[in-house]
């Protein structure tokens, strides 16, 4: 019977796995032509002024704004029209949700506590610069810049995510989540922190 060399086995079975399946190979160039940011980007989150993180719109509205509403309905409804349901299942805790199709306004206390935004009809600006679901990460590097940085643990999540936030804010935030495989947006959040 013949010795199989176990090196040599090993050798050609990750050769045959490395040019059979390029899905194992890092992609480094995405569909339009650019770097796969998740090789080119730095980590991190990206950080504006304060007063530039209070004026963002969620569909023409600053959080100020949906705020002043305190969660009441019919304040809600001339501000942003009638939602397709809401939910009140934890009255307990003076929590309300509202939604829009697909998108998600959550009060507690009078207060937005969760924003998820699904659907290109709710844009997002930041800095005078419009970003909705569906745009892809080339179109927010020529808005913000090529230093964009992403946050990806794929361990939590298979998406990658621009965060923008600012200085000395610990207690909410925005994210905007693209997909891995298509680099789009697929969702925007913003959450306070528990």
């Amino acid at each position: 019977m013949k010795k199989i060399n176990v090196k040599n086995l090993l050798l050609t079975i990750f050769s045959l796995l490395l040019f059979a399946i390029p899905e194992l190979s890092a992609q480094t160039q995405i569909d339009d032509g650019t770097e796969n940011p998740l090789i080119s980007q730095e980590r991190g989150r990206n950080i504006i002024s304060c007063n530039a993180y209070d004026a963002i719109k969620y569909n023409g509205h600053t959080l100020a704004d949906l705020n002043n509403t305190e969660g009441n309905a019919s304040d809600l409804n001339q501000l942003i029209g009638s939602p397709s349901s809401v939910n009140n299942d934890n009255a307990i805790l003076n929590e309300v949700a509202y939604y829009y199709g697909d998108n998600k306004i959550a009060f507690m206390e009078g207060e937005v506590i969760r924003m998820e935004i699904k659907k290109s009809n709710w844009p997002l600006t930041i800095t005078g610069k419009t970003i909705t679901v569906g745009d892809t990460f080339s179109q927010m590097k020529q808005k913000f810049g090529n230093d964009l940085k992403i946050i990806y643990k794929p361990t939590i999540d298979d998406n990658y995510t621009v965060s923008f936030n600012c200085n000395g804010n610990e207690r909410d935030g925005l994210l905007i989540n693209f997909n891995t495989a298509t680099n789009k947006v697929v969702e925007i959040i913003y959450f306070v922190n528990p």
